[in-house]
This record gives C-alpha cells, sequence and structure tokens, in this order.
C-alpha cells in the first residue's frame, strides 16, 4: 500500500517529459522489445496529446488509474477477508449445546467451568460456544439442580422462560416446567438474585432454604420457606420425611418421578407420615402409604388419581 502511494505521490510530482523517459527506460528493459527511434517516439507521443486536448498528460492519468485499481482490489480483498473473518467469528459464538434428559430418570452434566447440573426427566440445557468468556449464561426447560463454582469475575445466569437467576457460586434448584402454574427457584447454599421477564417485573433475592414461587397466571413471585428441602427431593436416591405433611410429600412424588397426582380428599393432605422410602417404583410407595391411610388410587399414563 505504501508503494502505491509513493508511485502516485512521484507521479504527481514529475513533468510529461520525465514520465515520457522513463517510460520509455522502462519499455527498453524488456529483452522481446525493439528499440523505437527517438523521432518515432516524440511523434507518438505529440500525436496522443493533440487529439485529447488535455493538458494534464494521458500517460499520467492512466498511470494513476492503474495504480488506484489495483490498490482498489488490495483494499477490497483485504476488507472482504476482515469481514469473512468477522462473520465467521460471529457465527462460532453463535453455536450453542444442547443436552436433554430422557423422559424417564435423570441426566447429569459438567459445564466447561466444573459447574455440574443434575437434569429431571423431560428437562433441557442450553448453553453457547462464547460460555465464560464475559458470563456463563444457560437456558434451562423442565428442572434442574445447579452446584456453580464460584466465580466472581464471570456471572452466572440461568434463563428461563419467566425469570432469570443470577448467581456467583451456589447450589439451587429450578423448576420451570411449561405446563405447570407455578414455577420455582429453591437455594440451598449461597446467595441468587431472581428477576422476572413479565409484569410486575419484580428483582427478589433468597437466602439459604427460601424459594421464590412465580404464579404463571399473574407473573407474581413470592418468598417462601424451603427449610424440608421438597423441592430438591427428586434429585435424592432416597426419599427422608420426617413428620412431613402428605402434601409436601405428594408434591417430593410427584418431582421425583414426573407425574401429575390428584387428591380428591383434600383433608388427606393435612397428614403427617414419617418414612423413608428407598424405591424407584412409585406404585411401591403408593402401596406403603396406602396401607397408613387406607386410601385407593388408579394409575392412568403419568397421572395418579387417590381416592379416600
Amino acid at each position: 500500500m505504501e508503494e502505491f502511494k509513493e508511485l502516485i505521490k512521484q507521479l504527481n510530482a514529475s513533468n510529461d517529459e520525465e514520465i515520457r523517459e522513463s517510460l520509455q527506460l522502462q519499455w527498453k528493459d524488456f529483452d522481446s522489445s525493439e528499440d523505437l527511434p527517438e523521432s518515432k517516439i516524440s511523434a507518438i507521443y505529440d500525436a496522443i496529446s493533440k487529439k485529447t486536448g488535455k493538458q494534464q498528460s494521458l500517460l499520467l492519468k492512466n498511470w494513476q488509474k492503474i495504480a488506484a485499481a489495483i490498490l482498489l482490489l488490495i483494499v477490497s480483498g483485504t476488507t472482504f477477508l476482515y469481514l469473512h473473518q468477522q462473520q465467521s467469528f460471529k457465527q462460532m459464538a453463535m453455536q450453542t449445546f444442547t443436552i436433554k434428559s430422557d423422559n424417564v430418570g435423570k441426566s447429569g452434566i459438567t459445564l466447561p467451568d466444573g459447574t455440574t447440573v443434575l437434569l429431571n426427566a423431560h428437562s433441557s440445557l442450553q448453553y453457547g460456544q462464547d460460555f465464560g468468556q464475559k458470563k456463563r449464561v444457560v437456558t434451562l426447560k423442565g428442572e434442574g439442580l445447579f452446584d456453580v463454582s464460584h466465580d466472581t469475575g464471570h456471572p452466572f445466569i440461568v434463563k428461563t422462560q419467566n425469570m432469570d437467576i443470577q448467581v456467583l457460586g451456589t447450589l439451587f434448584n429450578v423448576y420451570v416446567y411449561e405446563n405447570k402454574n407455578t414455577q420455582e427457584v429453591s437455594l440451598l447454599r449461597g446467595h441468587v438474585r431472581v428477576s422476572s421477564k413479565k409484569a410486575p417485573f419484580q428483582v427478589l433475592e433468597l437466602n439459604p432454604n427460601q424459594k421464590i414461587v412465580m404464579d404463571r397466571r399473574t407473573g407474581k413471585m413470592t418468598v417462601e420457606s424451603a427449610k424440608n428441602g421438597v423441592e430438591n427431593s427428586w434429585a435424592q436416591k432416597t426419599l427422608v420425611f420426617k413428620h412431613e405433611s402428605m402434601q409436601n410429600i405428594i408434591l417430593a412424588l410427584e418431582r421425583k418421578f414426573n407425574v401429575s397426582i390428584e387428591v380428591q380428599n383434600s383433608q388427606f393432605l393435612k397428614d403427617t407420615y414419617t418414612g423413608t422410602f428407598d424405591d424407584s417404583n412409585i406404585k411401591s410407595i403408593l402401596d406403603v402409604l396406602q396401607m397408613s391411610y387406607h386410601f385407593t388410587y388408579q394409575v392412568k399414563g403419568d397421572h395418579i388419581l387417590i381416592k379416600k
């Protein structure tokens, strides 16, 4: 590029005679060329100059055009290469990874920063190629238990349909199934901030053993106690209940086995139960509870009806 600038500078500073002599010397350097008589060269040059009727040298103008054209090609090529590279970088940054759990059971994931995520059934987690460069951003559908690696320089953000959860390093559970009327964020360790994406656009913070419950129909979020750990019982192999209400036990069974349980007698939900279940079959658990509370139940697909 500097050579072309210098060429144009020299051409602008030279008169027609100097340019003509320089071109003649360059022409003579070709072995295949035959020298023209000086008189012939002068006659050709004078004829061109008179025919154009322009004071500025035709040769000068042509050399400027040639230099400019070559320079334009170089600049255009460099610009194209730069834009192509930028587009490639953007496409790489936009690439995403999606992990989905099966319809039954759980799936464990370790993210590039060391954060571990346990997905419940019918759940998915998505993150981009640029995860961790500035922020650690993931998108969750369904339910997941997060144990986030501490990193003050790179906040960890869980995006869902109706709320965002921002943390630095903590252990928390997110329950955001799209077919449920309520969605929850429960905190076991650390500190989180939850921002809703719909009116009334609340921003709430949680301490350990608290949870945020959102009503999807109104968009309102409230903070409640979560000391019994029912919210993350689905992630445990063994279910342990100590004087727990049947309402909380039903919720724990729904999450662990990804079913919907309907109870016809609401008084039954106020009863309490103490016991331990180490079983992967919900029917076996219901059979044990049935002996204590004398109810009947029907199973149709993923829906269970309890009659008492």
